[in-house]
C-alpha cells in the first residue's frame, strides 16, 4: 500500500508513521508532503492508493483544500485528517468526497489502517459504478442514435409513399380514385410527422400532440380550403404522449379533421373548428367540435357503416383503450377520452 501524508506537523507525520509500523502485516510505502504543491508531483507520478490529509496547510485552508486536492488527484481515495475541535469539517468532507475522516488525538494504528482500507475499497466500488455508468449512459445514448436513424429512414420512406400517391393523383382524373388516393396520403403524412417529431425531439420517446394537431391543420387546410378560410382555434397547451399512443391519436384527429374540412362546411359561410386537448389525472380529452352542418338526423354511432367512424371507433376503443362520444348541435362536436400511458408534460 502507498499513501501519500500531506501533513506539515512534523510530529504528527513521525507520530502516524510510528502508529501504522507498529501494525503486523500492514506493508507500506509512505510519502510526505507538507503542502500541496509538494505534493502534487508525488500525484502526478503515480501508484498512489490512498491519501491522508490535513486540512490545514501553509498554502490551503479548511474544504478547499479538499476541493483543490481532488482537482489533481481525481480517482485517489482521500481520508481528512480533522482537529479533536473540528469534527464537524470531517462530516462536511464526506459531502465533498472524501472517502473518510479521522481526528486527530482520538487514532491509533488499527484504526488508520481500518480507514484507509475502507476509502480504498469504498473508493474502487465508486470507481466501477461510474465506469458502469458511463457505459450505461453511452449505450443508451447509442441506442437512441439508432432508433432516431430508423425513425429518420422511416419518415423518408413515407414521405416517398406520400409522393408517389400525389403523381397518381395529379395524373389521374378520377374523383372518387383521387379522393381515396388523398386520405392515404394524409394518413401516410400523418404517420410521418410524428416519426419526424421522433428524429427530432429531445424528449426522445414523447410526442408533443398539440404542435402535431397544429401541422396535421396546416396539411389539411392546403388541400381542402379551396380559397375558402376555414379557422381553426386549438388549444395552447402542450401535452405529450408515447409513440405507442401518439400515432394512433393522430390518426383519429386525422380522420375527424379530415370529414370536418370535406363536408361540414358546404353552403355555410362560417367556418370554424374547436380543437381542445386537455389532460387531467392521467387522462387526456380531446373535443373536436365545428360549427357546420351537423350530422344527419338519422346518424347512429353503434349503426354507422362508415368506414371513417369504423375507424375512428376501433382506434380509440382498442388501441387506445378510451371510449368517444359523438354530438350534433350547432355543428359536430366529437370526444374522445383515453388514460395516459408512460409520459407526463
Amino acid at each position: 500500500m502507498t499513501i501519500l501524508l500531506i501533513e506539515d506537523n512534523p510530529a504528527d507525520v513521525e507520530m502516524i508513521r510510528e502508529m501504522l509500523s507498529e501494525i503486523k502485516g500492514l506493508p507500506f510505502d509512505m510519502v510526505c508532503a507538507d503542502r500541496l504543491l509538494s505534493a502534487k508531483p508525488h500525484i502526478q507520478e503515480g501508484g498512489i492508493d490512498v491519501i491522508l490529509l490535513d486540512l490545514g496547510l501553509p498554502d490551503s485552508q479548511g474544504l478547499q483544500t479538499l476541493t483543490q486536492l481532488k482537482v489533481l488527484s481525481g480517482d485517489v481515495p482521500v481520508v481528512v485528517l480533522t482537529m479533536l475541535d473540528n469534527e464537524e469539517t470531517g462530516l462536511k468532507a464526506l459531502k465533498e468526497g472524501a472517502q473518510d475522516y479521522l481526528v486527530k488525538g482520538q487514532i491509533n494504528g488499527p484504526l488508520i489502517a481500518r480507514s484507509m482500507r475502507y476509502a480504498i475499497e469504498r473508493g474502487r466500488n465508486e470507481n466501477e459504478l461510474k465506469r458502469q455508468r458511463d457505459s450505461l449512459e453511452i449505450l443508451v445514448l447509442n441506442k437512441e442514435t439508432m432508433l432516431r436513424e430508423i425513425h429518420h429512414r422511416v419518415k423518408n420512406n413515407l414521405q416517398l409513399i406520400t409522393g408517389l400517391l400525389d403523381m397518381a393523383c395529379m395524373n389521374s382524373s378520377d374523383e372518387a380514385a383521387n379522393g381515396i388516393l388523398t386520405d392515404i396520403m394524409l394518413k401516410i403524412q400523418t404517420m410521418a410527422q410524428i416519426h419526424n417529431r421522433l428524429y427530432e425531439s429531445k424528449q426522445f420517446g414523447k410526442i408533443n400532440i398539440t404542435e402535431q394537431c397544429r401541422d396535421q391543420v396546416t396539411a389539411l387546410s392546403t388541400i381542402f380550403s379551396e380559397g375558402k378560410e376555414i379557422i381553426c382555434n386549438i388549444t395552447p397547451e402542450d401535452v405529450f404522449l408515447t409513440v405507442d399512443q401518439a400515432l394512433p391519436c393522430a390518426l383519429v384527429i386525422n380522420e375527424i379533421l379530415s370529414n370536418a374540412y370535406k363536408y361540414a362546411f358546404k353552403g355555410r359561410k362560417s367556418r370554424t373548428i374547436d380543437l381542445s386537448i386537455v389532460q387531467e389525472n392521467n387522462r387526456l380529452r380531446i373535443t373536436i367540435w365545428d360549427n357546420g352542418v351537423g350530422l344527419p338526423d338519422n346518424f347512429d354511432i353503434g349503426q354507422s357503416k362508415s368506414l371513417g367512424i369504423t375507424l375512428i371507433k376501433t382506434i380509440v376503443q382498442h388501441q387506445l383503450k378510451g371510449s368517444i362520444r359523438f354530438g350534433s348541435r350547432q355543428g359536430t362536436k366529437i370526444s374522445m377520452e383515453f388514460p395516459v400511458m408512460g409520459t407526463g408534460t
